[in-house]
């Protein structure tokens, strides 16, 4: 279950004024950061893949191409939960799957600090360029509100950070401003506008919000000269003409089938992250989305191996923009977000809040050279001949796509592309 043990605390004082008008003030305390427990990584990301599968299939309901991240989904919940009390601290427990064992906050922050070190230059036999994952997560509150202690603590001890206070009931319109503001900026500019005009009121008390992008180059990437239109067929029958790209490698991709689907890994550039394509055979889409679960999403990435692939995997890019209050309500959450039923009591006792929104964008686009790739410079040309016999991988039809940090398993993306040209 959660800890409410804190390691290393500090005097715990607040400290206010980081940032300004234009991204809100941060509320924070001195508490230090925990330190790491590798031991809880298995269980934190097999309950970030369980809660994801659980939001995936709900969006799937509503959607056809889409893509989010379970692990800032994940990490917004627990911010949220440091203040959770009774059938809210409960319900927020379900949906993120808590077991009794786990101590998701710093599980979480396990993952947190070994992901800070994914990002810069990496360099292959072949390659050199530039990776850059941002997932930037935060709690927004009502200027001039008390925040409890205990709830800071949390925070800066279990996350490394505090809550950030603009005025939602003088000037909504200025809280979103800045709200979206400070996610541009945490976000190296990839989300340009989070929160949408309307979504932020003047009785908006709560809300977490929670961005992703990840540009990377591949470990092996797409011959650009081979790039041509191909058919792919969606859900409803219908054929669709996307340019499909193919890659001919003997090493570098990996392979797993079972029964009813096949999958392929593609690393980025230094092998830490990497894109799982999960394909169901021809006429079994349905079945295995069906049982897609944690579990499932798991075994894919334990069945995994080194294989010579020759891959043909369709362009695709798309952003998903959404408020995901409903979709977690549905999902088995509800009184977090219900007004006279949600308890918050932790984060003040000023007024009784609930999360009016929780707006997440998501882009995820693959090229040639990978997702979203920025300038990467060919080292030395290596050796790309075939050198055996390559397995055959035609990626026509529907499929599950994830991004996954490959230390740790934990899903950072997780979507489905149904029609790669919509």
């Amino acid at each position: 279950m959660r800890s409410g043990v804190m390691v290393g605390l500090a005097a715990a004082l607040i400290a206010a004024g980081c940032g300004g008008p234009a991204t809100g003030t941060e509320v924070r305390s001195h508490a230090e950061r925990q330190s790491p427990d590798p031991d809880m990584v298995p269980q934190t990301a097999l309950a970030n893949s369980a809660m994801g599968a659980d939001l995936f299939h709900v969006l799937a309901g509503r959607n056809g191409n889409f893509v989010f991240s379970p692990y800032a989904v994940s990490t917004g919940l627990a911010m949220a939960a440091a203040g959770a009390a009774g059938t809210t601290a409960d319900q927020l427990d379900v949906v993120q799957h808590v077991t009794p064992g786990l101590d998701l906050d710093l599980g979480l922050d396990t993952i947190a600090q070994q992901l800070d070190d994914r990002e810069g230059q990496r360099t292959s036999t072949t390659r050199r360029g530039h990776v850059s994952l941002d997932l930037p997560v935060s709690l927004w509150g009502q200027k001039d509100t008390q925040i409890e202690q205990p709830f800071l603590d949390t925070l800066s001890s279990s996350f490394g950070t505090g809550i950030r206070l603009v005025d939602f009931r003088s000037d909504p319109e200025a809280s979103r401003r800045s709200m979206n503001t400070w996610t541009r900026q945490q976000s190296d500019g990839s989300v340009e506008e989070l929160i949408p005009r309307g979504m932020i009121t003047d009785v908006t008390r709560l809300v977490v919000t929670a961005a992703a992008s990840v540009q990377a180059p591949w470990e092996v990437p797409f011959d650009l000269s081979h790039s041509k239109p191909a058919p792919f067929t969606t859900l409803d029958g219908h054929t669709v003409n996307p340019v499909t790209m193919e890659a001919r490698a003997p090493t570098g991709l990996s392979y797993a089938k079972s029964d009813g689907w096949q999958a392929v890994g593609l690393p980025y550039l230094g092998g830490e992250l990497e894109m799982v394509v999960l394909m169901p055979d021809v006429g079994r889409y349905a079945d295995v989305e069906q049982q897609f679960d944690g579990a499932k999403l798991q075994r894919v990435l334990s069945l995994l191996q080194p294989a010579p692939l020759d891959l043909h995997l369709p362009k695709f890019g798309f952003t998903t923009q959404a408020n995901l209050a409903d979709v977690i309500a549905q999902a088995g959450a509800a009184a977090p977000f219900t007004p006279g039923e949600a308890d918050f009591s932790g984060i003040t006792q000023d007024e009784a809040l609930s999360i009016s929104s929780f707006p997440q964008q998501a882009f995820l686009s693959v090229d040639e050279d990978g997702t979203v790739a920025k300038a990467t410079q060919v080292v030395t040309n290596g050796d790309s001949s075939p050198g055996g016999v390559l397995t055959t991988v035609n990626v026509d039809r529907p499929f599950i796509v994830m991004v996954v940090d490959r230390a740790t398993d934990e899903p950072l993306f997780l979507g489905r592309v149904v029609n790669p040209v919509s």
